[in-house]
């Protein structure tokens, strides 16, 4: 079954960032990239609600985000279930899983006097990495980020993650991601134009069956992208989000 990927109906959810939320049309469509804005759009406003709830309460947080994380499958279930059918996707189950485990990680850190250096980091994260397949997905995030937030200033790993190169490609991730999916289409028809035998329909994806062209082709594309996103970041992201 090949899905119509720019329906009517997929424009308006578009519209209304509910993409990636309703589960009513096909979260790819139009701006594929965008169902990430979508769920967190959402996730913010009830992020914004848990706050106002708990305002100067921090327990009740804690524990509606414990409550959330250990049983977001049954209460999405049950809501579904009042309707007969099912309202939101699991995108957005996950979205807002993911966050609250990053809010409790943030609790848990402020509690946390020590830091770690170099040997105790890894000593943490390489069993955690290694078990990953019997970790959820939420729980291996969390434990990563801590461990991150955790390292002493001097140490090697926290040296290497602040070098300027690597932050700023972080700074431009934005960017980079809402972009990347619309250069890569337009990228797809040039070669296409010159008969490279690049395809990435409903049906198949391949590439030029040369490995040298398609890492060729896959670094421009890369590039390019890049390029596009320093100035999205400079002249879009960044003038609508720093006031001056």
């Amino acid at each position: 079954m090949i899905l119509s990927l720019e329906t009517l109906r997929d424009f308006v959810l578009h519209v209304f960032l509910l993409q990636g939320v309703l589960d009513y049309g096909y979260h790819l469509s139009w701006n594929n990239a965008a169902w990430t804005i979508s769920t967190e759009f959402y996730t913010y406003l009830i992020f914004a609600i848990l706050v106002l709830i708990s305002f100067r309460k921090p327990y009740i947080f804690i524990f509606l985000s414990i409550i959330y994380i250990n049983f977001s499958g049954t209460t999405f279930k049950f809501v579904h279930s009042i309707f007969g059918f099912r309202i939101f996707t699991y995108l957005f189950q996950e979205c807002i899983m993911y966050f609250l485990s990053g809010c409790l990680v943030f609790f848990i850190y402020e509690r946390i006097k020590y830091r770690f250096n170099d040997y105790i980091f890894y000593i943490f994260l390489i069993p955690c990495l290694y078990f990953k397949e019997y970790l959820p997905n939420h729980i291996l995030f969390s434990i990563v980020i801590l461990l991150v937030a955790l390292l002493k200033k001097n140490t090697i790993s926290n040296i290497i993650l602040s070098y300027k190169p690597l932050v700023y490609l972080g700074t431009i991730s934005y960017s980079f991601y809402m972009i990347h999916q619309v250069v890569l289409y337009l990228f797809i028809q040039v070669l296409k134009v010159f008969n490279l035998g690049v395809s990435f329909s409903g049906k198949s994806s391949g590439g030029t069956e040369s490995i040298f062209f398609d890492t060729l082709i896959t670094i421009s594309y890369v590039a390019i992208s890049i390029i596009i996103a320093i100035f999205m970041h400079k002249f879009i992201e960044h003038k609508f989000r720093i006031k001056n």
